[in-house]
Order: C-alpha cells, then sequence, then structure tokens
C-alpha cells in the first residue's frame, strides 16, 4: 500500500503537467488564427509562446520575429503589449547570434507584406467611412438649414 501512495504523487504532477500543455497548445492554435487572420493583439502572446516554447517547439528566431511585428503593430494603440514585445526582443536578442537575428528579421519581412497590405485596407476603409459621415453631418447642415429657412418663411407669412 505505501508503494501505492507513493506513486499516487507523481501521478497527479503527470496530470496536471500534461493537462497544461493541452492548454497551452489549444492557446497557441488559437492566437496563431487570430494572427493569421491580421489581430495585431495576437502576435505578442504568439511571440512568447515561441519564446518560452509553449504549445509549440522553442524558436527564438520565430519568437523575435512575431515580437517585432508585434512592436511595429502595437505602436500605433495605446496597448499594453507593446512595451512588453520591446523587452521580449531585448531578452532573445541577448540570446541570438547576429545571424540569428538577421534570420529573424528577414523572417518579419516575410510575414509584414501581407500584414500591411491589411493594416492600409483598414485605413483606407476607415476613411471612407470619414467621407460617409461627413457627408452625413454635410445633410444634416443642409437639412437644418432648410427647416430655419422655412421656419422664418413661415413666421413672416403669418404676420
Amino acid at each position: 500500500m505505501p508503494r501505492a501512495c507513493a506513486l499516487i504523487g507523481p501521478l497527479i504532477a503527470l496530470t496536471i503537467a500534461w493537462s497544461a500543455m493541452a492548454d497551452d497548445a489549444s492557446e497557441f492554435g488559437r492566437y496563431r488564427q487570430e494572427a493569421e487572420a491580421g489581430e495585431r493583439t495576437a502576435y505578442y502572446p504568439l511571440a512568447e509562446r515561441y519564446a518560452e516554447g509553449r504549445g509549440v517547439p522553442r524558436d527564438p528566431i520565430e519568437a523575435y520575429a512575431l515580437a517585432e511585428i508585434a512592436e511595429h503593430f502595437l505602436l500605433a494603440t495605446e496597448d499594453s503589449d507593446q512595451p512588453r514585445a520591446v523587452a521580449l526582443k531585448a531578452r532573445l536578442a541577448a540570446q541570438m547570434s547576429a545571424d540569428q537575428i538577421a534570420a529573424a528579421h528577414r523572417r518579419a519581412s516575410e510575414i509584414r507584406p501581407d500584414l500591411e497590405r491589411q493594416r492600409k485596407l483598414g485605413e483606407i476603409r476607415s476613411r471612407e467611412l470619414g467621407i460617409v459621415l461627413l457627408g452625413l453631418a454635410f445633410v444634416a447642415v443642409i437639412a437644418a438649414s432648410i427647416g430655419l429657412f422655412l421656419r422664418r418663411l413661415m413666421f413672416r407669412s403669418v404676420r
């Protein structure tokens, strides 16, 4: 009986570790899909997972490339992950050779053109929405002016 009890602790630890690995793999898959869909906030958590080997084999080059993209895209926002992306890049760079950093820059450039196109498309849509809203505001001003003119005209005819 004591031997069976001695095995329970390691078995529980193994079960917990297995569950954590499955959760990491699931989170990695979710962040990967979000990043592929162009979700800017997915790049930093994805870079973290590559850096730490959570849910995916550790890959400092891919981690650095994704952190660089996260830094680039989150710079325009007030996202709290942007400074962490910069720190992750610095931590990785301290552990990488110059050739690995160069490879990471090339990898980021391979990923970035598609994302850059998506960002520009979003900006175009934002501009189009701005033009529509400006047009609606113009129509509202014209309608208010016509209403004011008609009220004055009616007030004059009543006198």
